[in-house]
């Protein structure tokens, strides 16, 4: 299971010679890792756009310490403790084995110990939404998007809540905010495009 700790804005970096070095590949960790449930996300330009921007504005504040007289390579981590990521790993290995109530504990830990994750918060979300729990579900799915509004899983996952909830007009606003979150196509938009059509097959 992959540790799900490198985020797009929020990512583990070296500052050798003065330049930012990303020390694994935070695309592929933020926005095209798998999760346990299915195939989560795909790249999309946005995310590459905004990584190149945050390394550009890591290599310069690198540079300008550099220039200053460090001399030392540093080693930061900007996402949350290791209590935080093992919080997270638990939740995952609960969601696996469908122990909804286990997940809740250890995502609501999660988001206690860093309350601006919203990947622990969508985990939350939808752990209470597969317990029965829509009412919290959906109040935890609105703090995830508060975070990071273009978080494509929670705009998926929120989407497929509404449609749980009866509610499709909801459910198509989500999948309409998917489609200009990802401009050049992503898995949570075919598959929130999916459910909507099984939705409406089951209700015709």
């Amino acid at each position: 299971m992959r540790r799900h700790a490198l985020r797009v804005n929020q990512m583990t970096y070296k500052v050798v010679n003065g330049m930012a070095v990303v020390t694994r590949d935070a695309c592929l960790y933020r926005v095209c890792y798998n999760r346990i449930i299915r195939p989560r996300r795909q790249c999309n330009m946005r995310t590459l756009i905004n990584l190149t921007a945050t390394l550009l504005i890591v290599a310069g504040s690198a540079g300008t310490a550099l220039a200053a007289g460090s001399s030392s390579t540093t080693d930061t981590n900007t996402y949350s403790s290791d209590a935080t990521t093992q919080a997270f790993r638990d939740g995952e290995a609960a969601v696996e084995a469908q122990n909804w109530q286990q997940a809740i504990i250890h995502f609501q830990q999660a988001v206690d110990l860093d309350p601006g994750d919203a990947d622990a918060f969508n985990m939350l979300a939808y752990s209470q939404r597969q317990n029965g729990d829509l009412a919290n579900a959906f109040a935890n799915y609105d703090k995830a998007l508060a975070i990071d509004p273009d978080h494509e899983e929670a705009r998926e996952y929120l989407g497929e809540a509404y449609l749980q909830a009866g509610d499709l007009d909801s459910a198509m606003e989500q999948l309409e905010t998917l489609n200009s979150i990802c401009w050049l196509g992503c898995q949570s938009y075919d598959e929130l495009e999916s459910a909507i059509a099984t939705y409406k097959a089951d209700n015709s």
